[in-house]
């Protein structure tokens, strides 16, 4: 056989992290380890994730508007820091901050412990406060986070991963489509992962290129992917929690998308 017609490549996306976001891609690598099982079933198929020292005068590609985007989260931190708690309803909305920032990604990933008491107020609402702490085992195959090193380098790091379709379509009857979404954050709960980041823009079509798996869980392939797991947690929930939190965040998107618009009610 050929050399050059072995081996084919699927289409692939590579996914760049920011200059100061390596821990968050770090952490959704280690997401997409976790949920291995179901890659190419309900989420991308992940090919790795890689890092590499660059000179530090590098410009990479979309790096500036990186950089804007966390100075400008740095600034909301520092504004919401500054807001007195207060028990009065006016103050409610200024109290949480709408767009969750994931803890610091563990430096050795032995153990993560997450402290449902430092989630936002928004978190607490959704979830009761009888909710305990959970640990994420130790990886047999090691996701390092290069930031976690505490080192002035300067780190490029990349996701590799399958190419997916078009997103939601927009002004037509979800009525076919709700379900399959719905069954595929259902997948991811069983596993003991929230989401946390559910919007519009990360569900997006199964590859055409590649078949993809039948569920093991619902006996039929889904015809939808969801992606982007930087501020994904694990949880202790049972599985009709979880379910019934994504459903609440979903029936939203999907009547907007059904009236002709988008709303991401998440971010």
């Amino acid at each position: 056989m050929d050399g050059d017609d072995q081996y084919a490549l699927p289409p692939l996306v590579i996914k760049v992290a920011g200059r100061r976001r390596s821990d968050d891609l770090a952490r959704e690598a280690w997401f997409y380890e976790e949920l291995e099982h179901i890659q190419g079933v309900a989420i991308a198929r992940c090919y790795g994730f890689f890092t590499g020292e660059i000179d530090p005068n590098s410009e990479v590609l979309g790096w500036a508007e990186s950089d804007a985007d966390y100075e400008e989260e740095e600034d909301d931190l520092d504004e919401n820091s500054q807001i007195q708690d207060d028990d009065s309803d006016d103050s409610w909305s200024h109290r949480w901050d709408p767009k969750p920032f994931p803890e610091p990604f563990p430096d050795d990933l032995v153990t993560r412990i997450i402290d449902w008491e430092e989630l936002n107020e928004k978190a607490r609402l959704r979830h009761p406060p009888e909710a305990k702490r959970v640990s994420i085992p130790k990886s047999t195959r090691t996701v390092q986070s290069p930031a976690s090193t505490g080192s002035e380098k300067t780190i490029l790091s990349v996701l590799v991963l399958e190419r997916l379709g078009d997103h939601l379509p927009i002004g037509v009857s979800m009525d076919t489509i709700m379900p399959d979404v719905l069954a595929i954050y259902s997948d991811m709960g069983r596993f003991g992962v929230e989401h946390m980041d559910i919007a519009w823009r990360n569900i997006v079509a199964a590859p055409a290129t590649q078949d993809s798996i039948v569920c093991p869980y619902h006996g039929h392939k889904h015809q939808w992917r969801v992606v982007d797991f930087d501020r994904s947690r694990k949880s202790n929930f049972r599985l009709s929690r979880i379910e019934s939190a994504s459903r609440s965040w979903l029936h939203i998107i999907f009547d907007c998308l059904t009236e002709g618009f988008v709303v991401d009610p998440g971010t």
